[in-house]
């Protein structure tokens, strides 16, 4: 089985369809851009300098010679899966309001 469920946010149609078998789920919940980028920035400017507090600790107290090459890496791990859930996010709420989506839930809903 299959559940689909149509809500209007601001006048635009979005759609969450859910595999009532495993559960799944597409599609995603509206956002506000401005928010988010928000809470990024807030979250950058408090864990940057507790991050580059910690490595400097780390080198000065000589735990960790290879901090000025891991931390890089660790950057770019990090970067690489916020990158990754921020297009899964993105493609989700593509889908949610893509207008083929919503035709098909109201064709299968008529059908019943």
């Amino acid at each position: 089985p299959a559940w689909f469920m149509i809500f209007r946010y601001k006048e635009e149609a979005y759609t969450i369809l859910v595999n009532g078998q495993t559960g799944e789920t597409i599609g995603t919940v509206p956002m506000e851009k401005k928010k988010v980028w928000t809470q990024f920035a807030i979250t950058a400017v408090i864990a940057i300098p507790i991050c580059i507090l910690l490595a400097a600790y780390l080198v000065y107290a000589g735990a960790v010679p290879f901090t000025y090459l891991g931390a890089p890496i660790l950057w770019m791990i990090l970067y690489a899966i916020g990158a990754a859930g921020f297009r899964s996010l993105s493609q989700g709420l593509k889908l949610t309001k893509d207008k083929q989506t919503e035709q098909f839930v109201r064709e299968r809903r008529d059908e019943n």
